[in-house]
């Protein structure tokens, strides 16, 4: 057991964080929709969270963070009556069932991620120069960072090689 003020002393303290850190906090958006939790990226099978940048949508948690490479964004006013329809449809027959769909990447959108990819790693490879030829970057801090991209930019031109065979495979 601890005292009752010690108690209240780290309470104080708690508080006191709360309010010198409340502009780093997360807001919260407030703003229930139908299907929260319910839809997952196909790409890397996270969830799709809500987003409102211009109309109320999802889009997925791990690309807003960086580590997706693959932006699946839907519009809630397209989706929300989607998933009603068929919460409606199960009450109706009374089959409250999950069904979980595994949808694989069609070679064309890996295709369009890859190009994607690609054409973000080219604009670095160009920023990056312009910040060496700009004095801002080291010859070394240019060479690695030029390195890395270089090897993005084959990785990418491989996945689009690749998906080029999946989608046109020789007979």
């Amino acid at each position: 057991m601890i005292e009752k003020k010690q108690f209240d002393d780290v309470q104080h303290k708690l508080d006191e964080s709360k309010r010198s850190c409340a502009k780093y906090a997360k807001p919260q958006t407030g703003k229930p929709y139908a299907c929260k939790g319910l839809v997952k990226c196909s790409a890397c099978g996270y969830a799709l969270t809500y987003s409102s940048c211009k109309e109320p949508s999802l889009q997925c948690h791990q690309y807003a963070k960086g580590k997706c490479s693959v932006s699946h964004h839907v519009a809630l006013k397209k989706l929300t009556p989607v998933v009603l329809e068929q919460i409606q449809r199960d009450f109706q027959g009374k089959t409250f069932r999950a069904v979980i769909e595994r949808h694989t990447e069609q070679p064309d959108a890996e295709a369009a991620a890859a190009q994607m990819q690609w054409t973000h790693a080219k604009r670095k490879l160009q920023r990056v120069k312009e910040a060496y030829q700009a004095g801002i970057d080291t010859i070394e801090e240019y060479q690695e960072s030029k390195a890395k991209l270089l090897q993005e930019i084959e990785a990418a031109e491989r996945q689009i090689a690749q998906a080029s065979r999946d989608s046109h495979p020789l007979p």
